[in-house]
């Protein structure tokens, strides 16, 4: 067994030490000392100060007078060392000489871990040694002298004299008495056996330390380093009379030696063999050192008497350093210069810092029960420490590794704070109680539910104690109102778990109105889990279910219609009153049975039949019976069923619906005679309107045919005027014509409304135009304006734009007798961002009266109706234009004052044609300034804003003589633009030929026959209203000078159409027209146009002219124009003959329609039955030339 095992352990309390000031300087520290020095030399105990490195400070004179070989030789600044070596020299016998390096070190050692005192004999005296030691300063050490030893000799002799020999030689220990120079003066038998001696006689004037050499040199291990520990622990233990220390023999055995000071300076040891107590030490030694945990046992002293291995290890102490039973307070001096606890010994657990302010025996002296805590490594480990105090004194101190279990219970604290994490983010409440009823769980949704204040969940109060606060707070109202019946007995009882046998709910409605399911649910150790759920709005929900299954119920029962309910086996479980009155039925008759029980097979096979048909589909199966009475009535009854389904598509059933609709078929079946009867009104009316425009047109298509042919002949001014009366009468009554049509044909709801790209210019110039000549007899001035910002191209219906600006035109040009219409276009976004046209036609006419006003836009409605009216119409001009402002998504209105004119607008949603190119200004090559002189304001204006944008210098007047001064100024303009109504433009022209007579000019004429202002002739002329493109050409030939002036003129006749091919005879063509006067306008207008034609009288004879034609030395016709009714074989059935005769190659004929049938179906239907163009009657020569053009174009691309 290894004596001496100290614990090296932070947490055994240290050694008081003195207090520590500040640290002070090393020169302060001296002074203090020396003064202090001169105090002490009063005192009778030895005293001597070392700094931190052992050199001696101070020392007062009974020190000297103790170790009187110091005196004279002791210095500040000395050594311990020297001191000591100072002290051996005078004291060792001769042969211990060569050893003293070894005192001396020993010593050393020993001063510096000394933590306690010990006594040892100097000069016949025992002297007590203690050292304090002052932190970071150095230490003091004390000599006390104890009692003097006996003056008798202490001999050997002597002493066995009076001890007596005889039971000296008895003791079976080794017994052994030294002289004071070490030499041994008497042994007894059993030291010399126990060292290998033959006898005690042979021993006497040896060494006990040559005796032990001499002994392991018996046993042939003169090297083992056992021997070598004995030697050094003999050396340094056996001339101090101190505690008892163990040395180690040869043959595993054990010595115990124990010194006893005897007289004269004679020490008496005694050697007790201990080698079987060592054996029973190593045996429990090596118990302990399989214990699993680090055992220690420290003595009343502190000092670390036993230990095993695994402590070492948990604690990464040397072994070497438990040797010589340590103090615990040096164990934990190591760990905390090793930093084991931290800088600031932030490795222990808070319960062991009181422990490190009291060590030592103190402390264990104070121990009077177990103590235990736990301790983190520097390496990380956890360990628990745990005290138990002796009866005797000192203490057991067992070490365990918990670092798993620590790791496990943090584990399961970061659980738990889960889990209590996730029991506040809960919707529910919950709260858990044990077998007393108190609470040991409550979440944080408890706690709010029920407005539980924290302070009172934090004292963990009973269940009972809850239930009392909500009472006196009044949660359940004074008469338990608002807890149902099964809770009461709970709140009555303070809610005594006691009595639950099982899972209990009920619901708890709170005072704030809210409603709370309360689940109970008992636990096997007497406890329960309660949870806490807001069904406010399950409750309201259950609630609001009923009202509607209430109300579903009292709309069911009251329903004239007959309701019924099927489950999926086809039995009644729903039947209202009207089913069961049509049925004859009780309730209880039907409700549970089947229609076949109910009606019979026959009418149970039908109700089975429709009710799979309604369960196969995907949504309510809607049908209808007919059914006859007995009375031979019908009835016509209406029938819904709808299949009912859960979530997963499983059918739950059938819902029908019954409606008896004998009153609505009846009322259908008279909606569908009325229908019929106005359908056929309507098509007698169309056929009407058809035949009469069939009928007028005709004869109209002689009137305006021969007229425009008689207006292309030499004719005498009277003549002239007749025939253009004769025109423009016919042209009146064919506007007449197809407003009528085209109102009826909106008003049937047949107008259909095209849509393709438009170019929003040549719309209004085109506008202008035709109403040029209404204009121009007045001497109005026609002006359109379109806004840089509006897209020059548009999609929508062309034809219906130009019909709607036509209409408005005229209108304006009939009501003004003198000034301007401008027609203007501009571009805005409405409130939803769509891009909208705006449109104005504007005139200086007579206006329209205040009170007048709600007349426009009525049909067959003019704002002066009287006999006495002095302008015409027929009223439905601006009707029609409402109503296709409205089919296009637009809106029309008007702003008008009497005497001042009128602005009708209309705003339509047109959008940019985005496949529409690119528009670009024409590109001039100009040097100076154009100069504009235009009467009309407004119409300069605009005329020089659009030649601006062109890129012109423009510099526009409206004085002749403020033209005069520009052109005989110095810097004349390079061109010049004049309006023929210019006051004075003769006299501006006569300045120009004499100022500048070279320069170009452009004449703006209204009058086609009227003679040119001066004598100066125009480089162009150019009659209004005109094009933007004529413009365009006129400026860029008035700036080519080599151009000859070109004067107005009528327009020619249109050129012959050039034939399909080059070099090939002109076109061949075959006129199939029934009426004579029709078929001489056609052969005059076609011989006007350069054609010769061939005439038939009908559609077959049409048929075998193209066969003829075709056959083998024939010329085939190129292009047939055909009448749509003609005897014999009308027009369309004669084209399909054609058609599959000839269905294509070069013979085949492009065959245009000429028909009076004006309405849209009619050109439909012709294009339908296989002709290739389309000309309604009348008939112009610009829309035959047109038509023709097409024709020739698209045979000259079929060859």
């Amino acid at each position: 067994m290894q004596p001496n095992l100290p614990l090296s352990d932070a947490t055994v309390p240290q050694p008081q030490e003195s207090p520590v000031p500040e640290p002070v300087a090393a020169a302060a520290w001296r002074e203090q000392m020396r003064l202090q020095g001169e105090a002490l030399d009063g005192i009778e105990v030895a005293l001597c100060a070392f700094d931190l490195e052992d050199h001696a400070l101070v020392w007062n004179r009974a020190f000297l007078r103790l170790f009187p070989e110091h005196l004279g030789h002791i210095h500040v600044g000395e050594h311990y060392r020297h001191n000591l070596r100072r002290f051996y020299e005078t004291r060792l016998e001769p042969d211990e000489m060569p050893r003293i390096e070894q005192y001396v070190a020993a010593g050393v050692e020993r001063h510096r871990r000394q933590t306690r005192p010990f006594e040892f004999l100097h000069a016949g005296l025992r002297v007590q040694v203690s050292s304090t030691l002052h932190r970071g300063l150095g230490r003091v050490r004390v000599w006390r002298t104890l009692q003097p030893l006996p003056q008798e000799s202490a001999g050997g002799l002597g002493f066995l004299a009076e001890q007596g020999s005889a039971l000296l030689e008895a003791v079976p220990e080794a017994l052994v008495v030294c002289a004071p120079n070490g030499r041994i003066a008497w042994a007894n038998e059993g030291f010399a056996r126990l060292y290998g001696a033959h006898c005690p006689l042979s021993v006497l004037g040896e060494t006990t330390m040559t005796m032990y050499a001499r002994a392991w040199e018996a046993a042939g291990e003169p090297d083992n380093p056992e021997r070598q520990r004995g030697m050094a622990l003999l050396l340094e233990r056996l001339r101090m009379a101190g505690a008892p220390f163990e040395v180690p023999l040869p043959k595993r055995r054990w010595c115990r030696i124990i010194a006893q000071p005897a007289r004269n300076g004679a020490i008496f040891y005694i050697h007790a063999d201990i080698s079987e107590l060592k054996r029973y030490e190593a045996a429990l030694q090596l118990t302990l050192d399989n214990a699993g945990r680090g055992i220690t046992r420290l003595d009343a002293q502190g000092r670390i008497v036993l230990y095993n291995r695994h402590m070492l290890e948990l604690l990464e102490l040397p072994e070497s350093m438990l040797a010589g039973a340590p103090h615990v307070d040096e164990i934990v001096r190591f760990q905390a210069q090793r930093g084991d606890f931290g800088e600031h010994n932030e490795l222990l657990d808070p319960a062991v810092q009181p422990l490190i302010a009291h060590r030592g025996v103190n402390h264990l002296a104070a121990m009077a029960h177990v103590q235990r805590y736990l301790r983190r490594t520097r390496a990380g480990r956890v360990i628990e420490i745990t005290n138990h105090p002796l009866p005797e004194g000192g203490a057991v101190r067992t070490f365990a590794d918990v670092t798993d279990y620590v790791h496990a219970q943090e584990a399961l604290a970061e659980k738990t704070r889960a889990l209590e994490i996730t029991l506040d983010s809960m919707s529910q409440g919950i709260s858990a109680f044990d077998a007393q009823g108190r609470v040991t769980l409550s979440n944080r949704r408890h706690q709010e539910l029920l407005d539980l204040p924290e302070a009172l969940m934090a004292s963990r109060p009973t269940l009972e104690q809850l239930v009392r606060f909500q009472i006196e707070r009044g949660d359940f109202g004074p008469r338990f109102e608002y807890v149902d019946a099964q809770a009461r007995g709970y709140v009555s009882l303070g809610d005594k778990l006691s009595a639950l046998q099982g899972p209990e709910t009920y619901l708890r409605k709170t005072e704030d109105g809210r409603m709370l399911e309360v689940h109970t649910r008992p636990l096997p150790d007497g406890g329960a889990v309660r949870t806490f759920t807001d069904v406010s709005a399950h409750v309201q929900a259950q609630e609001a279910l009923a009202t509607q299954r209430a109300q579903l119920a009292t709309l069911v029962n009251n329903l004239p219609d007959r309701v019924w309910l099927k489950d999926a086996e086809g039995a009644y479980r729903l039947s209202n009153p009207a089913h069961r009155r049509h049925h004859g039925l009780a309730e209880e008759d039907v409700i549970g049975r089947t229609s076949q029980e109910l009606f019979g097979p026959e009418v149970g096979r039908r109700h089975a039949a429709s009710d799979a048909a309604a369960l196969q589909a995907d949504g309510p199966l809607l049908y209808e019976e007919r059914i006859v009475r007995p009375d031979a009535s019908v009835q016509y009854v209406e029938l819904v069923k709808v299949p009912m389904r859960d979530e997963q598509g499983r059918c739950l059933g059938l819902l029908g619906i019954a409606r008896d609709i004998t009153a609505r078929k009846e009322a259908e079946a008279a909606l569908i005679h009325a229908k019929n009867v106005a359908e056929a009104g309507e098509r007698a009316k169309a056929e009407f309107l058809a035949n009469m425009s069939h009928e007028i047109r005709t004869p109209m298509n002689a009137v305006i045919g021969m007229s425009d042919l008689l207006l292309s002949t030499p004719l005498t001014p009277t003549q002239r005027e007749f025939s253009q009366a004769i025109r423009t009468s016919g042209d009146a009554l064919l506007r007449l014509i197809n407003d009528i049509l085209d109102f009826s044909k909106i008003e049937s709801g047949h107008l259909e409304l095209e849509r393709g790209s438009v170019d929003l210019v040549e719309c209004i110039e085109s506008v202008l135009e035709i109403m040029g000549g209404a204009a121009a007899d007045r001497g109005l001035e026609l002006l359109y304006d379109v806004a840089h910002d509006v897209p020059p191209h548009v999609m929508g219906d062309g034809g219906r734009l130009r019909q709607l600006l036509v209409n408005l035109v005229s209108n304006a040009v009939k009501f003004t007798p003198a000034g301007e219409v401008v027609v203007q276009v501009t571009r805005r976004n409405d409130a939803q961002g769509r891009a909208l046209l705006h449109f104005s036609v504007q005139d200086s006419g007579i206006g329209i009266p205040a009170d007048r006003m709600n007349r426009l836009f009525q049909v067959f409605s003019q704002v002066d109706a009287s006999t006495t009216r002095k302008y015409g119409g027929t009223g439905l001009g601006l009707a029609i234009c409402r109503r296709l402002v409205t089919l296009m998504g637009g809106r029309i209105w008007v702003d008008s004052r009497e005497g001042e004119g009128s602005d009708f607008q209309f705003e339509l949603p047109l959008e940019a044609d985005p496949d529409a190119p690119p528009s670009s200004p024409p590109a001039f090559h100009q040097d100076g300034t154009l100069l504009l002189v235009h009467s009309n304001a407004r119409a300069g204006a605009i005329l020089c804003a659009q030649l601006r944008r062109w890129g012109w210098q423009v510099d526009c007047t409206r004085s002749a003589q403020a033209a005069r001064e520009r052109l005989c100024g110095p810097q004349p303009p390079a061109a010049l633009v004049l309006d023929e109504r210019v006051p004075e433009a003769s006299d501006l022209l006569d300045c120009m030929g004499k100022c500048i007579p070279e320069t170009p000019w452009l004449l703006l004429r209204c009058e086609s026959r009227s003679s040119l202002p001066g004598n100066l002739a125009p480089s162009q002329v150019l009659r209004r209203p005109f094009r933007r493109d004529a413009l365009q050409q006129a400026l860029s030939a008035v700036l080519d000078r080599t151009s000859p002036p070109a004067p107005a003129a009528e327009a020619a006749a249109p050129a012959p159409i050039a034939p399909a091919t080059e070099g090939a005879p002109a076109l061949r063509v075959l006129l199939a027209e029934d009426n004579d006067i029709n078929q001489m306008v056609a052969e005059h207008l076609l011989a006007s146009l350069g054609y010769a034609v061939e005439i038939v009288e009908n559609g077959q004879l049409a048929v075998d002219a193209v066969a003829a034609a075709c056959a083998p030395g024939g010329r085939p016709f190129d292009i047939v124009l055909m009448d749509v009714q003609m005897p014999i074989l009308d027009g369309l059935a004669a084209t399909r003959q054609l058609r599959q005769a000839i269905p294509g190659g070069p013979k085949r004929p492009w065959i245009i329609a000429m028909t009076a049938n004006a309405m849209q179906g009619d050109r439909d239907e012709c294009l339908a039955a296989g002709m290739d163009d389309y000309l309604s009657k009348p008939i112009r020569a610009s829309d035959v030339a047109a038509a023709l053009q097409r024709a020739a174009t698209e045979l000259a691309a079929r060859a």
